[in-house]
């Protein structure tokens, strides 16, 4: 059986911190859904959700008042943007897959927030060396501390 647009990854079940909802919308327009049986299933998100953040960032105006509204906006725009290039999807589920990986050798929990510390201090390192030792554990140390 081929999966189509994601990747799975299977982590240890009692690393899956629960939460309200395990259906993930990460920053960078990615999908995570948290299985409470260590299924981590990372993929792009239903064309519709592509369609929403367009919309939205083309009803918000920039100009608003509102200087948080007009950074979510921002970053809506650009993540609707990505998600066309076939090649920076890919790139932006691989890295979510490193971090989840990072994530669980280090046996920190995994939720919304300790996978979007690892996405934000992976920033400076290629998807390949997301998982070296050394730089698991630079990436994983922000989020020890949740």
């Amino acid at each position: 059986m081929q999966l189509e647009d994601g990747v799975l990854v299977t982590v240890p079940a009692a690393l899956i911190k629960r939460s309200q909802t395990h259906f993930i919308a990460l920053e960078s327009g990615i999908e995570v859904i948290l299985g409470y049986n260590g299924y981590v299933w990372i993929s792009k998100p239903r064309q519709f959700v592509i369609s929403q953040l367009e919309t939205t960032a083309m009803r918000d105006d920039p100009s608003s008042s509102s200087s948080s509204s007009s950074s979510s906006s921002s970053v809506s725009a650009q993540a609707a943007a990505s998600l066309s290039d076939p090649r920076v999807l890919h790139e932006k589920i691989a890295r979510a897959r490193n971090a989840v990986s990072a994530l669980a050798s280090e046996e920190i929990g995994i939720h919304a927030a300790t996978i979007e510390e690892v996405l934000r201090a992976s920033n400076h390192y290629s998807v390949r060396d997301m998982l070296r030792p050394e730089v698991i554990k630079l990436i994983t140390s922000d989020a020890v501390r949740r």
